[in-house]
């Protein structure tokens, strides 16, 4: 998956949007990320009943020598790109401009201290024919754990 092209180091792990419960620490781990700066963008041929829906795969790399987390999704591509982005399988390949594009927009956005990914509000209505879902800005609540587990994780 990784290959390089001039002086841009692509990336060699494309990874699924999503961040975990993580029982040890009883906290989700991986960035929570939110609708994406496209918004919340549904996959073409999903089921209309049950639509899978996407904001972004993230794209783990490093810039200026530190790893970095930082999505594919961002407002420099153009439909043709979003558009690869939504048919493709995590698996997938994508194309080398996406790459770089998400690469620069990334670079960008921590050169001025803030998150490559997209904040509340920052969402861009580009592209409004392709078929998006509502939003996904809420956090699902932890698995249920017993007051004593409660008690116990504030008194550490």
């Amino acid at each position: 998956m990784a290959d390089n092209t001039g002086d841009i180091n692509l990336p060699s792990q494309v990874t699924p949007n999503r961040s975990r419960w993580d029982e040890a620490t009883q906290a989700y781990v991986g960035p929570l990320k939110g609708d994406g700066w496209l918004g919340p963008l549904i996959k073409p041929g999903s089921s209309p009943h049950n639509p899978t829906v996407m904001s972004e795969y993230s794209i783990d790399d490093e810039i200026n020598g530190q790893p970095v987390q930082y999505p594919s999704i961002v407002p420099t591509l153009s439909k043709s790109e979003v558009q690869s982005i939504l048919n493709s399988n995590e698996e997938d390949k994508l194309p080398d401009s996406v790459y770089r594009k998400a690469k620069d927009f990334a670079t960008q956005r921590l050169a001025t201290g803030q998150s490559p990914f997209a904040g509340p509000g920052e969402q861009h209505n580009l592209y409004p024919e392709l078929p998006r879902a509502p939003s996904a800005m809420t956090i699902p609540p932890p698995p249920n754990p017993s007051v004593r587990d409660m008690i116990m994780k504030l008194l550490r």
